[in-house]
């Protein structure tokens, strides 16, 4: 069985995880640019978990 281009992203989706604290708060906009000293290239987006 293939899924067509649609189904596939519908459950990327709708399996997403949040990343949460504090990912969900750094990557906010602006607020990571503040933590890193308003210099972007010490942010390196995507943020990851850790476990």
């Amino acid at each position: 069985m293939t899924l067509s281009e649609e189904q596939a992203a519908r459950l990327d989706a709708v399996s997403a995880v949040p990343l949460g604290f504090p990912h969900e708060m750094l990557a906010a906009e602006g607020l990571g640019l503040r933590i890193a000293g308003g210099k972007p290239e010490l942010r390196k987006p995507p943020f990851a978990p850790a476990a």
